[in-house]
């Protein structure tokens, strides 16, 4: 009899001891805030650049493929003007296979990470490209605060420097002579 009740007194404490509080420190795979950048890279997907802003602060910071040591890094104004200008010769695009954690640091911050692949084709061309991306997000109080981007689009770069160059030739080509 002493011991069922020392079993059960035993079980009822480990039980009660290891319930996890929301939001300790550790690792998630479903929080609030991987929701909240899962809907970002939905308003990505959709085209909703401009409805991308209202997660950002007045002081957020975004860093693609570059080291926030080296760089301000872009405020959320400059960022969404550099996705649209990014989006303009592509005629469809998508982030497919993506993988989701949430990090909780002994500091209490709040790490989202994505990994997964941007799929996009080039209007003028028809090629397609597939670039591996890396997102890590830093979420407080519901907003991003601050974001890094890491993925190596060199393929596409290449791609769309050559079509401009192509299309500054042919301007030449049909500037009258005198």
């Amino acid at each position: 009899m002493k011991t069922s009740l020392f079993i059960t007194a035993l079980v009822a404490f480990v039980m009660i001891g290891c319930q996890q509080a929301p939001c300790e420190k550790g690792y998630y795979t479903e929080s609030p805030e991987i929701d909240l950048v899962k809907n970002q890279v939905e308003l990505y997907k959709s085209g909703d650049i401009d409805g991308m802003a209202a997660v950002y602060t007045d002081t957020s910071r975004i860093y693609r493929n570059v080291s926030p040591s080296d760089n301000p890094g872009l405020t959320p104004e400059e960022y969404l003007a550099q996705l649209k200008g990014n989006l303009e010769p592509i005629s469809d695009y998508q982030m497919d296979d993506n993988v989701w954690e949430m990090i909780v640091t002994e500091e209490g911050n709040k790490w989202v990470h994505m990994w997964g692949m941007w799929n996009g084709t080039v209007e003028a061309t028809g090629e397609s490209y597939d670039i591996p991306i890396m997102i890590s997000w830093l979420v407080q109080d519901g907003k991003v605060i601050w974001q890094s981007e890491i993925f190596n689009n060199t393929d596409l770069a290449m791609a769309m420097m050559e079509l401009q160059a192509a299309a500054e030739a042919e301007e030449v080509m049909e500037e009258p002579t005198e």
